[in-house]
Parts: structure tokens; C-alpha cells; sequence
């Protein structure tokens, strides 16, 4: 029986663990082995995200079957594409507007990679994806966002000019460099956080993963083995590799205590940690804790209103209070929260003041995009221009954005 292509590879990888990086590369390529620092352009398919990254960007059913070779990147892409159609497709007919649908979180993290595919192809990519040279194969240290938009452009846009990805050679994969990246551009959520905690804890213990074998990720029960060798000394390192402060690397490092159903939910509603501490802190029962976190990240529920359901002595009661007092509206009749005001605050909370002065395009591009959607350009660049030179670029490119809008309508 002939072998796939992605068993193939495997193998080809577990047969040759041992030998020599440079003869290898060398060998098959009849070229040097490029040195650590380098920058170079490397095939869209010769290069794959790592698997222990602690922001899981795909759906986790999806993303499962692609981390063990049963689906290609495009295949992955496409999946993803009609899972976010679906559930917009859901959410409409429950009459949610199209600007509750923008807001929703996987219609979101979509959206980023749309918008940075969209940068990449005008502007080009600002910042190269480091990368990681094993065998023949190149594994992503940072930059996996850029990854999944050359897929989109590939395969998406016929975008042929993609298929060639801008690399800087890394001489290994450094967690700690990873969650510094993490920091600077989209943030990671609180689940996120929390893997990426317990990763740094595992990687400061010597305990690598190798990311030849594609096969692995880092599941929920190993970051909870981390849970006890969260010393003094590794919170101030991972503090300053996170820009998070001693008590949010614990309160975030506590999470892992919930179910990994609780997680999952958690992780793909972009739940707080500020909505989900007191779900660990005081309530017990694993059942429970599942149950509040889906309630509360399908319901849309305040961080106030679940730490008010978890003080109470009796739960179903307090569930059976918080529905009703959300029952008889209609998903449009929802309170609306100002989407200009909700992501202000997003991002004023979220990117330190040292990085305000950044002008990393492609996030440009990404924030802009997301205010044009949500709100009228014109007021929104006037808003912006009050939070000093980091929005002043995202207002121009608002305006810029609003400008091209006005053009095709016309």
C-alpha cells in the first residue's frame, strides 16, 4: 500500500532524528544549511506551526486532525471557513445583527487572519516568521498568524506570490521568546495564558518538545502537572517574558484547575480571567464549573453576574434567577454595548504603554479593521486621535479604510 505523503514525512523524519542537521540539509537540498539569524524565503509547504504553541488558533477538533497529519493546511483553512460560516449563519437566524456577528469570537480570530492576508498582499509582510530547521521540514517559533494567512492566500486568493514565506533562521524553539511575541502582538486570552504559563514552567525544567514529531501537543493534564513548580524565582521570569504582573501569572496559572470542557469553551469564547476566577475559587465540583462556563460564555454573561452565581449557596437556584432575568429578549434585544468604547478598552488594557509607540502594520491594519466594522469611521478616527501616536496611525488607516469603502459603494 502506498504511503501518504504526511506518513511519509514522518517517517522520513523519525529515520533521520539522529543525524547531522547540515549533512541532512545539505543532502537534499545540495545547498549550506542556513545559520541561525538568517533571513530567507522558504515553500508555504515546507513549513508547519508548532504544536505546543500555547494560542490554538483553530477549532480544536480541526485543529487536532491537522496537528496529526490527517488534513493539509488548505483542507484545515476550508474547515475552519465553514465553521465560522455556520455559526454565523446560526446567530443570524437567531437575529443577532451583523454587527453582533462581527463580535463574536471565532468570526474574530478569522477575521485577523483575513485582514493580515489582505496586509501581507498590499503592503507585504512587515516581520519575518522565525523558524525552526529540522530535516527538510521548518517549524514556526513565532509568527503562526502569518502562516495561516499565506494559506489564505494561497488558496484563497490564487495569490501565487505566497507560497514563498519570509523566514528568519532560529537555532531552536525558545518558549520564552514565543511568549514575548505573544505579548507585543494579538494578545492571548486567559486560557491561552494559562498553557502558556504552564509551557514556560516545562521549558524552564528542560523539558523540550521536539518539534519534529507533529504528531504532539501539550494537552490539559500535562500543564497541570506545572501547577506545583510555580516557584518565586520562575514567576519573575515568566512575568517579564508575559508583561504580567506576580499575581495575574498565579490567578491565570490557576485556571488549569478547571475541566478541560470548561477550558475549551472558555478558551474559544475569549473568556476573561477576571469571568472565570471565581469559578475556581469557589465552586468545587468539576460538574459545576463546567456547567457555569458554558452557561455563562453561551449566555454572554457579565464577569459581576457569574462571581454573584458562584457566592451562592444554592446553584440552580441562581441559575434558575440569572436565565430568567435573561428570558423573553431576543438575541437582538440584547443590551448593546458600545463596540467603539469595548474595543478601546480592549486595547488600552491589553498593549502596554512602551508598545503604543509601535507601528507594526499589519496590527494597524487589524485594529483599523475591526473599528471601520463596528462603527462610523469619521467619529471613530476623532476618538483615536486622543490616545496618542499608536492610534493616530490606526485612525489614519481608519479613515483610509472608510475612504476605499465609500469608493466601491459609489
Amino acid at each position: 500500500m502506498k504511503k501518504s505523503k504526511t506518513s511519509s514525512r514522518q517517517s522520513f523524519l523519525d529515520r533521520h532524528s539522529n543525524a547531522s542537521s547540515t549533512d541532512l540539509f545539505a543532502n537534499l537540498t545540495g545547498a549550506s544549511r542556513p545559520v541561525a539569524g538568517q533571513h530567507i524565503r522558504v515553500r508555504l509547504d515546507d513549513i508547519h506551526p508548532d504544536p505546543s504553541q500555547a494560542r490554538w488558533l483553530l477549532p480544536d477538533a480541526i485543529r487536532a486532525q491537522f496537528i496529526a497529519g490527517k488534513i493539509d493546511a488548505a483542507k484545515a483553512l476550508s474547515l475552519w471557513k465553514k465553521h465560522v460560516e455556520q455559526i454565523q449563519s446560526e446567530l443570524k437566524g437567531n437575529g443577532q445583527t451583523e454587527a453582533e456577528l462581527a463580535e463574536h469570537p471565532e468570526v474574530q480570530r478569522l477575521q485577523e487572519i483575513e485582514s493580515l492576508a489582505e496586509s501581507i498582499q498590499h503592503d507585504g509582510q512587515v516581520n519575518d516568521i522565525t523558524a525552526l530547521l529540522v530535516g527538510d521540514q521548518w517549524f514556526i517559533e513565532t509568527g503562526e498568524r502569518r502562516y495561516w494567512a499565506h494559506v489564505w492566500l494561497v488558496h484563497f486568493k490564487g495569490f501565487g506570490e505566497a507560497e514563498q514565506v519570509p523566514v528568519k533562521v532560529v537555532e531552536q524553539i525558545d518558549p520564552f521568546r514565543q511568549a514575548a511575541e505573544n505579548s507585543f502582538s494579538s494578545q492571548l486570552n486567559a486560557v491561552s495564558k494559562a498553557r502558556e504559563i504552564a509551557r514556560l514552567i516545562l521549558a524552564s525544567q528542560a523539558e523540550k518538545f521536539d518539534p519534529g514529531q507533529t504528531s504532539r501537543r501539550l494537552s490539559y493534564a500535562e500543564c497541570r502537572l506545572t501547577r506545583e513548580r510555580l516557584t518565586g524565582e520562575l514567576n519573575q521570569k515568566i512575568q517579564r517574558a508575559m508583561s504580567m504582573s506576580y499575581d495575574m501569572v498565579k490567578y491565570h496559572h490557576r485556571l488549569l484547575d478547571l475541566p478541560d470542557k470548561a477550558l475549551d469553551a472558555a478558551d474559544r469564547a475569549n473568556a476573561t480571567e477576571k469571568m472565570l476566577r471565581p469559578i475556581v475559587q469557589s465552586v468545587k465540583d468539576p460538574r459545576w464549573q463546567t456547567r457555569i462556563v458554558l452557561s455563562a460564555t453561551e449566555h454572554n454573561l457579565t464577569a459581576d453576574k457569574v462571581q454573584w452565581w458562584c457566592a451562592q449557596s444554592d446553584l440552580v437556584k441562581a441559575e434558575r434567577d440569572l436565565l430568567a432575568g435573561l428570558s423573553g429578549k431576543s438575541a437582538a434585544g440584547k443590551s448593546k454595548v458600545d463596540p467603539i468604547r469595548a474595543l478601546y478598552s480592549h486595547v488600552t488594557q491589553f498593549i502596554k504603554p512602551d508598545l503604543l509607540k509601535a507601528t507594526n502594520r499589519n496590527a494597524i491594519r487589524s485594529i483599523a479593521a475591526q473599528y471601520v466594522s463596528k462603527g462610523d469611521g469619521v467619529n471613530t478616527a476623532k476618538q483615536l486621535r486622543q490616545a496618542g501616536h499608536f492610534f493616530d496611525e490606526v485612525a489614519d488607516e481608519v479613515e483610509t479604510l472608510q475612504a476605499k469603502q465609500k469608493r466601491k459603494q459609489s
